[in-house]
């Protein structure tokens, strides 16, 4: 089905090592949540590719908006990752729309504040509100972490038990 099928699914091995599939909650199914296996394979395969934690990315996608993969917000942010157009000049709104490049875009946007800070709550404080605002609205004042961080976290806490266990 469109979108889902514009990227090949021949899948090594390695890059299926230690996936499982996620079966994302009813209340985003009801609501238009939709995250294929295909999604799924390919969002694991950049993950464990750029040493980001799955659950993790999947709980970012959840808060964000729900597993939508055609999502607009009042923002302009599209997309799973939730990805403004304005940031990535190379990139029109509509290609943001395809889920493997806005998958893609946000894995590189993760990994590139993963290699310059420290904490998971660093990393997502940054993603969500920008490194000035981080600085601004949280670190300036002595927290590493911000609600948005620590909601994302919680809801990894419960995708990793899920899908892994303790």
């Amino acid at each position: 089905m469109y979108p889902f099928n514009t990227v090949s699914f021949d899948w090594d091995e390695a890059a299926l090592d230690g996936w499982r599939h996620y079966d994302i909650p009813t209340e985003y199914k009801e609501t238009g949540g939709y995250f294929p296996d295909a999604m799924q394979v390919y969002t694991y395969g950049l993950c464990k590719e750029n040493g980001l934690d799955y659950s993790m990315v999947l709980a970012l996608i959840e808060v964000e908006n729900g597993y939508k993969y055609d999502a607009v917000s009042v923002s302009g942010a599209v997309g799973y990752m939730q990805i403004v157009s304005r940031y990535y000049s190379e990139y029109s709104e509509e290609a943001l729309l395809n889920p493997y490049l806005n998958i893609e875009t946000g894995i590189d946007y993760l990994n590139e504040l993963s290699e310059r800070f420290d904490s998971k709550e660093e990393v997502l404080t940054a993603y969500h509100y920008g490194t000035v605002g981080a600085y601004a609205l949280y670190w300036n004042k002595g927290r590493t972490g911000s609600p948005y961080s620590d909601t994302v976290l919680e809801v990894a806490a419960r995708i990793q038990e899920e899908l892994f266990g303790a």
